[in-house]
């Protein structure tokens, strides 16, 4: 059940696409409409207006500002495709309706940021996370150089409507010291400025949440948004090819969880 964020950050606007095709030409054939949704938090619950439809290998792009009915377009705004109209309000994430075809593999948005001089993408989804889950990170992503301004976006979606908090910690592997904390958010996107780490390019950050998981952006942008970055860094299960992946990944976590306190 994959939803399409709407990522903002300072300097740019977010702009997101959807596109009513598969993501290769082999999976499968689709050829339905699809109904265009936006969800966002609003009195404790997720709300969900209907945008339209979406016909058959037609593409269509969303910005904050076409959300002026919202009443805080600076909370996460997330745009979904469905063959089901969706519930208005819910204590839940809405539940959508989708084909095999439309899963496997899962179909995914162009997420992008774009400033009065340029613009950056990567090809993504996000799927809700379990509210017992933690983040482990490795952020060789920043960059260095006169003018150049570093964040950390972490986006997390979870089921519930419920608010609630945890803490970020950043460590310099390096000394294994902790550099940086801050609260975040579920259900939001948190920003998380770096700038002040007092790092350099031959440094190796580590990001860990406890208590909470995220998808991890790591943006950069140089003379207030000439140039821009945006990487993603990939859990630790993706890292290993063969085997048990997410007994990997549980004993990585817990490896670098005990050993930066």
């Amino acid at each position: 059940m994959a939803f399409y964020p709407i990522i903002n950050a300072p300097f740019c606007n977010g702009l997101t696409t959807l596109c009513n095709f598969p993501p290769n030409n082999w999976e499968g054939l689709f050829n339905r409409s699809q109904y265009i949704h936006a969800t966002f938090l609003d009195n404790g619950l997720w709300n969900s207006v209907y945008l339209g439809k979406l016909k058959n290998n037609e593409s269509r792009s969303f910005q904050v500002k076409d959300f002026d009915f919202i009443s805080n377009t600076d909370d996460l705004i997330l745009l979904s495709l469905s063959e089901n109209l969706l519930e208005k309000t819910s204590h839940e994430l809405p539940r959508i309706v989708q084909s095999e075809v439309y899963r496997n593999p899962v179909w995914r948005a162009s997420l992008k940021l774009v400033s009065e001089f340029t613009e950056t993408s990567y090809q993504g989804e996000l799927n809700f996370f379990p509210s017992k889950a933690s983040l482990l990170t490795f952020s060789p992503f920043f960059q260095f150089g006169s003018n150049v301004n570093n964040y950390l976006l972490l986006l997390n979606i979870e089921n519930s409507s419920n608010h609630r908090e945890a803490k970020i910690e950043i460590f310099n592997v390096k000394t294994n010291q902790l550099i940086k904390s801050q609260l975040v958010s579920n259900n939001s996107i948190n920003l998380i400025c770096v700038d002040d780490l007092d790092i350099d390019e031959k440094d190796l950050t580590v990001v860990i949440c406890r208590d909470m998981a995220f998808i991890p952006l790591y943006y950069s942008c140089a003379n207030s948004g000439e140039f821009l970055s945006l990487e993603h860094s990939h859990p630790p299960s993706k890292l290993v090819v063969h085997g048990e992946r997410f007994k990997v990944q549980g004993f990585l976590k817990k490896t670098w969880l005990t050993k930066l306190r």
